[in-house]
């Protein structure tokens, strides 16, 4: 589902329930951040684990919030950054990294490039705003060509000067800019601008990283632009070029951060060197032409003019780019960290995906080697459960021209009683993995295997088939014709099929070794060729089961034969004449009378006479070297050694990709999308849940740099008072020189201090700090700093509170700062208008800039946050300054009110500047995070339902697994497979190792009497209906009784308690016979439930009839009780077994019972002597002579 389509839903079911079975649950953090969960040493070791882990969503508040909850560990981080986090250690990565920030900031750089022009344009108009206050000032009559002319303070006072008027004034000051200087500087920028859009638009560049260099590039040229303007000027001869330099510097740098489509900390820093070494050079620059100009003041010393500003522009230059170098690099390790979560994301849902869809086609496959592809797709689509009638009847068909084989084991009783049951099990897989290897050979269909018993047809699955569907009256309705010639023709062709097979297995049987035994067991063959019925019957270990006569007289074909050979009937030799067929005389067949039957002897035909005689050595010589298929593997395509379950918890497995496949960091959600879930421009999710999930997960992600952001205040203040004691120094000096120069520049309580004895005092070094603070203040502003520490910690710390609190915390704390600042200096203006010292004002700015600096890279506020706090400072600012530029006129009638006026005024609109520029780019950020967010959102629900509806397959094919193979036999083969997965082994396993003995077993056989000659009178459908509802009454009644249904074998009904479910005692298959007190108990317990279930079977069969006939169905019940082995045989259509004398005993019993009745062994009666038996004769099992007993029902 495509990204959009899902936003368009996503917050419009809030009150779905998301919430999987505890089976499925997997933690939302190993979704969101999967190595968050682990510690370093343990990512290789659980990275598997995680992928398979649990998904807890109890609602999609709580999937909301847990997004951003989570960020990559400083360690994890490491494993996959260089030193200090800024470059990944794979130069792919890296530049995947870059390419995909370039492709999500394209269009922000064209912001970037018209921001420069604007700022090349209020650069020269802030100089501009400042003459004009100057111009329009009352200036005292002695200070008039310092108001006029104050631009050029250092030039002759010429008469054209004198007689400047506002227009003149703004034409001369912005002449050379607007005519020579802008048209060049948008030239430069439409050329980048084309650069970039090239870059972007062109298929030849594949990676756009290239535009990063381009638009470094374009600051690069703007700053020696600016540079060679400011040289070739008339603002070298006097200051203005320091206050132009430092507002290009001030307004420069940020618009590079949000608008340069650059998150590199190192082109950064790069750009900040050019800027200073830059600025460093005008300083030079303007020494030397001050050296060379004719000075209005002639005893003021040039070079002290030029120290004194350049002091304090280069302190707070220095200050400001050391905030900004510390914020750029935060801004960049948290790019790269939310860059490598999204990459952690996007592999895990890959991983996740793979790995359910291995399971799914591995159990699927498993459904496929027990059931045919035809009848599992058709469970799956009604999640592999029978519900109705015509679902049943959709999965019936008829099929005409199927040729039927069964091989049974002559001698097979014998044999196994002699053998270990280890070894008999060991020699029925490799005699069945020999037939099973062959299917594919000839077109057979494995039907079943029934102890020693194999089943196969062609024509039904496989051959050509002529299938039927099958209406509610059980009639034909048409159906699809796999053959296109006629049914004769697709008869003579499944019986070809079947008689090759069968000359092959007979081979295969050959080559196959026996145990050491006395008795050596023979393959009997029966073949039978006409119409059948397929469908699925029972709700307990259901399988799909052939009905009809067709089945039957096959079986009969079988028991009725010869060792070594195909016994077969006159339908048979008709279709395929051609083979040395041997006529028997006519023989009486159960429910079929008289028949005239066939033989073609096997042994006497060499490997030439039928293709596949290479086949069959090849078959026998894998199962002679004891490796078997496994039935739940599955390679994907290109496996092999090399393709190891990669760790995305490990820097080394993290991989990018390569080439067509590589990873592109570019998802973004629409517009659109975005536009329906926020409002008020997109600053705010419409939904309250999850505008308070995104506010948690930002000041989680924040919570350290908040910390870093109020050391680095600290440090600030701590420089401001180190700046005043060298400013003091300095200024003491100077004056104690040069009086004029120490009123004109610093005033006189300057001069004052200069003259005093010279000891150091707070207030001393706090006055010629660039920002003004008394002692109260500081100690007040250290406590609110460690106040606001401990109260975000507290909030991170304690559970209950939610953590977006700590973001109005911090908000709160600089917004105070920013007040008590503020008003602090705004007051010391005042107090010291009579000194002329317009420090107030550089105070002012100096607090605004540093702590919006602080505020926009060192917490994680929203817009609307970053816009309160400027509307605080603006009030304040445009506020205090007024009143304090109107309190010093009044009080001041020199030059330096107005000076100071004309200062504070220019200061507005770089500041004005300088917030607009933070308020963009905040907004910006904030529009970004909160799509990443939305993208993070859709993402986790789309992986989420992708989760659901795959676990939900998955729960109902295990589940129809495990009514076909017990639980703990699904659960080994799985494991096996997971086993191979991490260790990388051969394709191979030993069913064996699945197998196990089981001690206090008691087994149960039950068959209808009289069903031969049922199926012959009624309709094949009607049959598999009858079977249906009679197996259904005894598979509910299964659970009461703790009985766990083996199988069903036409008519027969198969079932023990003491394997899976009662009271079990298994050991391995080698395991003597346990001898003690509480097995007995168990076995006691395990035949008493067996005997009550036998009689609910009795009862429960009396209440079916049988169609036609309307008669009750009526059993031959067995039972008997003992040890035997179970496993699983062969590889297609395998099943879950029982093999041991004891099953053997207990066959007997049910094939020498009685109608109605229960036909038990000794051993039972001795377990229950409670029931009312009667003794019956000794009966000559195939392994013993075992004395039996009845119980009437």
């Amino acid at each position: 589902m495509e990204a959009d389509v899902l936003g368009r839903e996503l917050f419009n079911d809030d009150d779905e329930d998301y919430s999987l079975e505890r089976t499925e649950k997997v933690s939302v953090l190993a979704v969101s951040h999967p190595l968050a969960l682990y510690s370093t040493s343990d990512l290789s070791e659980n990275s598997y684990g995680a992928l398979r882990g649990n998904v807890s969503t109890d609602g999609f508040e709580n999937l909301a919030e847990a997004l951003n909850t989570n960020p990559v560990e400083l360690a994890i981080f490491k494993q996959h950054t260089w030193w200090p986090g800024i470059l990944f250690r794979t130069v792919q990565m890296e530049r995947v990294f870059l390419d995909g920030y370039a492709r999500l900031q394209k269009n922000l750089v064209y912001t970037g490039y018209v921001l420069i022009v604007v700022i090349s344009i209020l650069v020269p108009l802030q100089n501009y705003v400042g003459a004009l206050y100057r111009f329009n000032s009352t200036c005292p009559e002695a200070y008039e060509s310092l108001c006029v002319c104050a631009p050029d303070i250092v030039l002759e006072v010429s008469e054209s000067c004198l007689d400047r008027t506002a227009g003149s004034l703004f034409w001369q000051m912005l002449e050379v800019f607007f005519v020579k200087s802008l048209p060049i500087l948008a030239a430069v920028m439409l050329t980048f601008i084309g650069v970039h859009y090239f870059i972007h638009r062109s298929e030849r560049i594949k990676e756009k990283t290239w535009s990063m260099l381009s638009s470094w590039l374009a600051y690069a040229v703007l700053i020696f632009f600016i540079f060679g303007t400011v040289v070739n000027s008339d603002m070298m001869s006097n200051i203005t070029w320091n206050n132009t330099y430092y507002s290009v510097y001030l307004l420069l740098l940020p618009s590079y951060i949000y608008f340069g489509g650059n998150p590199s900390f190192l082109m950064f820093l790069a750009l900040c060197i050019l800027m200073t070494g830059m600025y460093c050079a005008l300083y030079f620059v303007a020494l030397d032409v001050m050296r060379n100009e004719v000075i209005l003041l002639d005893d003021l010393n040039e070079l002290k003019i030029v120290e004194s500003f350049w002091s304090q522009s280069i302190y707070s230059t220095s200050v400001w780019t050391i905030l900004t170098l510390c914020g750029a690099f935060v801004q960049e390790t948290i790019v790269r960290s939310r860059f490598l979560q999204r990459l952690i994301l996007s592999n895990q849902q890959k991983e996740i995906i793979r790995q359910k869809t291995q399971n799914t086609e591995l159990q699927k496959k498993l459904l496929n080697n027990m059931l045919p592809a035809v009848i599992v797709d058709q469970l799956q689509q009604t999640n592999f459960a029978i519900q109705s009638w015509d679902q049943l009847r959709s999965m019936s068909k008829r099929h005409h021209g199927v040729c039927i084989l069964f091989a049974e084991l002559e001698g097979f009783a014998a044999f196994s009683s002699q053998v270990h049951p280890s070894g008999v099990m060991e020699y029925l897989n490799d005699l069945f993995q020999v037939f099973d290897g062959l299917c594919d050979s000839y077109d057979v269909y494995k039907v079943e295997t029934v102890g020693d018993q194999y089943v196969a047809a062609v024509g039904v699955v496989t051959g050509c088939m002529h299938n039927e569907e099958v209406d509610a009256e059980g009639d034909s309705c048409g159906g699809i014709m796999d053959w296109e010639s006629s049914l004769h023709a697709s008869s003579v062709s499944n019986t070809q099929q079947m008689i090759g097979f069968a000359k092959a297995i007979m081979k295969g049987f050959n080559l196959v070794s026996l145990p050491e035994s006395e008795v050596s067991p023979a393959l009997r063959i029966g073949i039978h060729t006409g119409p059948c019925m397929s469908g699925i019957v029972g709700t307990k270990n259901f399988r799909f089961c052939l009905f009809g006569d067709t089945m039957n007289t096959a079986a009969r074909m079988e028991q009725k034969g010869t060792a070594a050979c195909v016994h077969t009937t006159q339908d048979v030799v008709d279709l395929v004449p051609g083979e040395r067929w041997e006529k028997l005389a006519k023989m009486e067949v159960k429910g079929k009378g008289s028949m005239q039957t066939y033989l073609l002897r096997l042994p006497s035909l060499g490997d030439e006479e039928f293709e596949g005689g290479d086949n069959i050595a090849s078959v026998v010589a894998s199962v002679s070297k004891r490796e078997y298929e496994n039935p739940f593997f599955l390679q994907s395509k290109g496996d092999d050694d090399s393709d190891r379950l990669e760790e995305l918890s490990s820097a080394e497995r993290l991989d990018v990709g390569s080439g067509p496949s590589v990873y592109q960091d570019i998802q973004p959600v629409s517009d659109a999308v975005y536009a329906e879930h926020t409002k008020w421009f997109g600053l705010c999710f419409k939904k309250l849940h999850i505008e308070r999930a995104f506010l948690d997960g930002q000041a989680r992600q924040g919570k350290i740099i908040v910390f870093v952001g109020y050391g680095l205040y600290v440090l600030l203040m701590l420089s401001n008072y180190l700046k005043g004691y060298v400013e003091y120094y300095y200024q003491t000096k100077w004056c104690r020189t040069s009086e004029i120069l120490c009123l004109f520049l610093f005033g006189p309580a300057s001069y004052e201090a200069a003259q005093s004895d010279g000891k150091v005092t707070y207030d001393m070094v706090a006055y010629y700090a660039v920002y003004n603070m008394n002692e109260y203040l500081s100690f007040a502003v250290l406590i609110l700093l460690v106040l606001a520490c401990v109260v975000h910690v507290v909030i991170h710390r304690v559970a209950a509170i939610e953590k977006w609190w700590a973001t109005v915390v911090v908000a709160a704390v600089y917004t105070l700062l920013l007040t008590g600042l503020l008003i602090s200096a705004a007051a010391y203006g005042r107090l010291r208008v009579e000194s002329g010292s317009g420090q107030w004002v550089t105070s002012i700015e100096f607090v605004i800039i540093n702590l919006s600096t602080l505020m926009s890279f060192f917490t994680d506020a929203p817009f609307l946050g970053h816009f309160l706090w400027w509307f605080v400072a603006t009030a304040l600012y445009y506020g205090l300054g007024v009143t304090t530029i109107g309190a010093t006129v009044k009080i001041d009638e020199s030059y330096n009110a107005i000076r100071n006026g004309a200062n504070a005024v220019s200061g507005c609109v770089i500041l004005t500047m300088y917030s607009i520029i933070l308020l963009f780019g905040s907004c910006l950020r904030d529009k970004s995070n909160r799509k990443q967010f939305l993208q993070r959102v859709l993402m986790v629900k789309q992986q989420n339902q992708i989760i659901r509806e795959k676990s939900r397959n998955e729960r109902m094919q295990r589940h129809f697994l495990e009514n076909i193979l017990p639980a703990s036999v699904v659960e080994k083969l799985q494991l096996q497979q997971e086993q191979w997965s991490l260790q990388l082994q051969h394709d191979k396993i030993q069913t064996s190792s699945i197998s196990q003995r089981h001690f206090g077993v008691g087994m149960l056989y039950a068959d209808l009497v009289g069903f031969t000659s049922f199926c012959k009178q009624v309709d094949p459908f009607s049959v598999m209906v009858f079977l249906n509802d009679l197996f259904e009454v005894f598979d509910g009644l299964c659970d009461d009784f703790n009985v766990y249904k083996v199988e069903t074998v036409g008519d027969c009904y198969v079932a023990t308690v003491g394997v899976v479910t009662g009271e079990q005692h298994f050991m391995a298959v080698d395991a003597p016979t346990p001898n003690s007190p509480q097995s007995l108990l168990d076995s006691m317990a395990n035949a008493k439930d067996l005997v009550s279930f036998a009689k609910a079977m009795v009862w429960g069969s009396r209440q079916v009839k049988k169609p036609v006939l309307d008669t009750p169905a009526l059993l031959r019940v067995g039972l008997h009780t003992g040890s035997c082995i179970s496993g699983i045989i062969g590889t297609r259509n395998f099943k879950f077994s029982l093999l041991g004398d004891d099953v053997t005993i207990a066959a007997a019993m049910e094939k020498t019972g009685v109608p109605d009745c229960i036909h038990a062994s000794e051993d039972v009666v001795k377990l229950v002597p409670e029931e009312r038996w009667e003794k019956c004769k000794v009966h000559e099992a195939a392994v013993q002579s075992v004395r039996s007993f009845l119980l009437s029902v």
